[in-house]
């Protein structure tokens, strides 16, 4: 869910954080990989501040790197 006003992502289970950095899905509870960074991949067009991960939490630092890294795509979209 996308809140737009504050470009605040819920993410649910589709990332989870460590200590304020994202993280990729977790592998134990993510059937189709595969699919999954492709989702996260079609985030990297969304102007996003601030990810609230079911599984660890609040990210507000890096979160267009972080996700260009989970999805594959180091180095920029």
């Amino acid at each position: 869910m996308y809140h737009q006003s504050s470009k605040t992502l819920i993410a649910g289970d589709a990332l989870t954080s460590h200590e304020g950095i994202i993280m990729p899905p977790s592998r134990d509870h993510t059937p189709d990989m595969e699919s999954a960074l492709k989702s996260v991949a079609k985030l990297l067009d969304v102007e996003i501040h601030t990810v609230i991960t079911y599984h660890g939490g609040v990210c507000t630092d890096g979160i267009k790197e972080r996700l260009a890294e989970i999805a594959g795509k180091q180095g920029g979209v």
